[in-house]
């Protein structure tokens, strides 16, 4: 079964493995950065 999933920052119906990568990502650009703003994403 392929759980797919609307990641916000990228506006994009992705796959699981995906979408754990671009949060990785996300998030590490939030903390190398020091940017405040972080957006989760919506599981449906």
């Amino acid at each position: 079964m392929l759980t797919v999933f609307t990641h916000v920052a990228t506006r994009k119906r992705v796959a699981y493995r995906r979408g754990i990568y671009l949060q990785a990502s996300r998030i590490a650009g939030c903390i190398g950065s020091g940017e405040v703003r972080y957006t989760p994403v919506a599981w449906r």
